[in-house]
């Protein structure tokens, strides 16, 4: 079964009387991707879903252990098992299984990022039983568990300035080009959405992927790729070992090819093809260790 409850993202335009009668919002860029669900289970261990309020209303997964994850979600599983402050959370509630912690995989359904800049994950919301929120507060309780928040736009608008089609998007702050929307978030609680025009609609369908692993590990793991994701690695503190190296170039592929890897008509099968990039990656390792 799916999550009995999910941060909705209804458009501006459906939203409530009761959201647009008064008061202020808090003004956020819209993030492409995934809903996604987080707790901390008994055993301390995370537990994950990806409900039906996904940002394309697709319904994904039920709660699973992070590890038990769909695979065409790896780079949130790990970037969550690396940043979640699981320390945080128990020092910050009574019961921290009584949480759930709601965020945005970020990957490109209709439009990609600078995956070099873009956070896997970003926070949405926080869910505990009595509590609500303000913005200025679930900032400081993301930071504590180690989780971005979405880009601030504005962060004082009247619901009296808004129209149904809200704000102008305005560019992304992590790429180029216009954000895929707006997120506006009512003090006091309740989240809407308004889209970009170019992307109201269905994103373009994708080609499958039907070539070897080999031959697709050839073009998303050239030696200039690996050597690019080396450097990144450096710069955040962590040793370029193959599989850290590894886990970067499959992470930026899940994320910038998710629609292609998910295709029905799809015949690679991602563990397949990170065994391949494994051994590309091994090969450049080994060459550069020579050199």
């Amino acid at each position: 079964m799916p999550p009995s409850s999910s941060p909705a993202l209804p458009s501006l335009a459906t939203v409530s009387d009761r959201f647009l009668e008064g008061g202020h919002v808090r003004v956020e860029e819209l993030l492409d991707g995934t809903v996604v669900g987080i707790e901390l289970g008994r055993e301390g261990r995370l537990r994950l879903a990806f409900p039906d309020t996904s940002t394309d209303g697709r319904p994904d997964a039920a709660w699973t252990a992070a590890d038990s994850a769909p695979p065409r979600y790896d780079f949130a599983v790990r970037y969550l098992e690396r940043r979640f402050d699981r320390n945080a959370l128990r020092s910050a509630v009574g019961d921290p299984t009584a949480v759930t912690v709601w965020g945005i995989a970020v990957h490109r359904r209709h439009r990609g990022y600078d995956w070099d800049i873009a956070p896997p994950v970003v926070g949405l919301d926080i869910e505990h039983p009595g509590t609500t929120l303000l913005p200025h507060e679930l900032d400081r309780a993301f930071d504590g568990l180690g989780l971005p928040t979405p880009p601030t736009i504005d962060t004082e608008v009247h619901v009296r300035g808004l129209s149904a089609d809200g704000l102008e998007p305005p560019e992304t702050r992590w790429g180029e080009g216009t954000a895929l929307g707006v997120l506006y978030r009512k003090k006091g609680g309740g989240l809407a959405t308004t889209r970009a025009p170019a992307y109201r609609d269905a994103p373009p369908e994708p080609e499958p992927i039907t070539e070897s692993a080999e031959t697709y590990a050839a073009e998303i793991a050239s030696p200039e790729t690996i050597g690019s994701a080396a450097t990144g690695l450096e710069s955040d503190g962590r040793s370029p070992t193959v599989t850290a190296l590894t886990d970067r170039v499959m992470d930026r592929t899940l994320r910038d090819r998710f629609l292609q890897i998910t295709h029905g008509e799809t015949t690679l099968a991602i563990d397949t093809l990170r065994s391949a990039v494994a051994r590309r990656v091994a090969e450049f390792v080994g060459s550069s260790a020579n050199e």
